[in-house]
């Protein structure tokens, strides 16, 4: 799941390639604007793996159903202070994968609980999603990994309010879950 505004910077043209790249997945833009403001964006050439989603206040069933966060902002365009999904995410479980500057890299340990990579590296950042497709053992190890360092920055009691006042009171333990094989 990549959530983004419609901006350039933000990686929506490497998204759509790594869409077209990666057939076999199914990806998803949550983004404020309605589908078809991002159809109109992508100039028709939106692949069919790649589904647009208008976001509401309520992220979490975005995050639940994700495989994986992608911030695939532009380094040499735009460097994210922070990567307040990326932390959504860690909250979740969800590895992530994030430019190679700025806040993420406060983030993401490289190779640990995901991978900094330019958004640009289609080939690579496909290599990273097979990688944790077809070998479960190393994308569960992430997943562990993201949620550790989540908890690490969070602990006890901190790192419930966190996620309540990320995603509001928890219904189940977002951890414990099978994940579909969709970023």
């Amino acid at each position: 799941v990549l959530l983004s505004s419609l901006r350039d910077y933000k990686g929506l043209e490497p998204l759509r390639l790594l869409a077209k790249a990666c057939p076999e997945w199914q990806f998803r833009l949550v983004t404020p604007e309605p589908t078809h403001a991002v159809l109109a964006f992508y100039g028709g050439d939106c692949p069919a793996n790649l589904q647009p989603v208008q976001g509401t206040g309520d992220i979490r069933p975005e995050y639940a159903r994700a495989w994986c966060v992608l911030n695939l902002s532009l380094p040499d365009a735009w460097v994210e202070s922070f990567g307040m999904t990326i932390l959504e995410g860690m909250a979740f479980g969800l590895p992530a994968i994030v430019p190679p500057v700025g806040g993420p890299l406060e983030l993401i340990q490289h190779g640990i609980n995901g991978y900094t990579m330019d958004a640009r590296d289609t080939a690579g950042i496909r290599d990273i999603l097979q990688g944790w497709a077809t070998n479960p053992e190393t994308y569960a190890a992430a997943c562990r990994a993201a949620a550790d360092a989540f908890a690490e920055r969070h602990t006890g009691s901190a790192a419930e309010r966190w996620r309540t006042a990320l995603f509001g009171p928890a219904d189940d333990d977002v951890l414990a879950r099978e994940r579909p094989l969709a970023a």
